[in-house]
């Protein structure tokens, strides 16, 4: 099998330990023959894997930071071991390229927004396709840390379901030196901190971010129309356009029908019938699918699908 085509699978549990990111370069290495050094902080990926790293920050007692600016060789799916209770929280501000998703385990229901939470009671897998870079700044802190800093209870983080709602919430009510090691790291992944700023100040960006999560959370429906999708966020289309490109570095209809074929994969690696991915995934006709799917794949959606029965 094509190395580009597996999946690996990488196990790894929520934690605010160093030595959680000690024995994920441990897993990393038994599962791939190749080794990951952890020194000084950093997970260093081996040129022969990838390249980039991961690096441990401790802010102070009970929360600490994780920045990820990595790529890999081949397609990693890391799989969050599900804890008992809600003893740790994880807030990842996502800066990666539009191939990397989220998504609870052991559903389909994806994310590839610029923020992620949970905690440690939930599985959470994060699908890395080969030859993407990996941009993370990853909050985890402890639930006293979590109450103390912003009167959250686990109950109530459990019950938000507003995401920027949270993220506006945590952010704010971190300590000074806390939103600074933030500020800093994705300042380091993304290379221009003013940049950052200016979109995250942008109602035309997260309009952008919010129809890309609603259709993300419908792949089985058409794709909106550019002109019906321009006008959803109140824009002209070639606004729309100019800033979608400029955003998730793709065009309007290639970046979605790429995340609807991405999807595409992981059901038939599970063994779905070939017609019924292409109606999961939104595709109309078989036949338009098969030639999608061959075209970004070298290969036929059933001769993908027989590689993993």
């Amino acid at each position: 099998m094509n190395q580009k085509e597996s999946v690996t699978i990488v196990p790894y549990k929520l934690s605010i330990q160093k030595e959680n990111i000690r024995h994920l370069a441990s897993t990393l290495t038994e599962i791939t023959g190749d080794h990951f050094l952890f020194e000084n902080d950093r997970l260093s990926v081996p040129a022969t894997q990838g390249e980039g790293g991961i690096e441990f920050y401790e802010l102070g007692k009970g929360v600490v930071l994780v920045v990820m600016n990595c790529c890999f060789r081949r397609k990693i799916t890391f799989k969050r071991e599900i804890a008992a209770g809600a003893h740790f929280f994880y807030l990842a501000l996502n800066f990666s390229d539009s191939g990397v998703m989220f998504r609870s385990a052991g559903t389909d229901a994806m994310t590839i927004g610029k923020s992620i939470f949970s905690f440690s009671g939930i599985g959470m897998e994060v699908d890395v396709p080969a030859g993407n870079r990996v941009k993370l700044v990853i909050l985890k802190c402890t639930a006293d840390w979590l109450h103390n800093n912003t009167g959250l209870t686990p109950e109530a983080f459990s019950k938000i379901v507003t995401y920027t709602s949270l993220q506006k919430q945590l952010l704010q009510s971190c300590l000074p030196d806390v939103r600074k090691a933030i500020r800093n790291n994705i300042k380091k992944v993304l290379g221009d901190h003013s940049a950052l700023q200016q979109l995250t100040r942008n109602e035309d960006i997260e309009r952008l971010h919010e129809l890309k999560n609603t259709i993300i959370q419908k792949l089985h429906d058409e794709l909106p129309k550019l002109e019906d999708a321009a006008k959803e966020c109140l824009m002209s289309v070639s606004k729309f356009s100019r800033l979608f490109k400029k955003i998730f570095d793709n065009t309007y209809a290639v970046f979605f029908w790429d995340i609807r074929l991405e999807h595409a994969c992981r059901l038939l690696e599970n063994g779905m019938a070939v017609k019924e991915a292409a109606i999961s995934c939104g595709y109309g006709n078989l036949p338009g699918f098969s030639k999608a799917f061959k075209l970004k794949y070298k290969c036929s959606p059933s001769a993908y699908r027989d590689k993993f029965l």
